[in-house]
């Protein structure tokens, strides 16, 4: 899985994407979910580069990756 994949601050200038800052609550929320199987439905495509489990479950929802 690739949950921890979020873009970071410190890389931006070699990843050209804008980093993200994730506080620990929701860093924990997330991967509470993820254990829990609450997202084993959707591929891992969807975790990639993204920060919340918020924006991967919005993505999903978007149609931007099909589950």
């Amino acid at each position: 899985m690739n949950f921890f994949t979020q873009p970071f601050l410190v890389s931006e200038r070699y990843t050209q994407r804008p980093g993200l800052y994730i506080s620990l609550t929701e860093a924990l929320r997330g991967c509470r979910e993820i254990i829990h199987g609450q997202h084993d439905h959707m591929p891992g495509q969807a975790f990639y580069f993204r920060g919340s489990i918020d924006e991967v479950v919005d993505r999903i929802r978007g149609g931007e990756i099909g589950n």
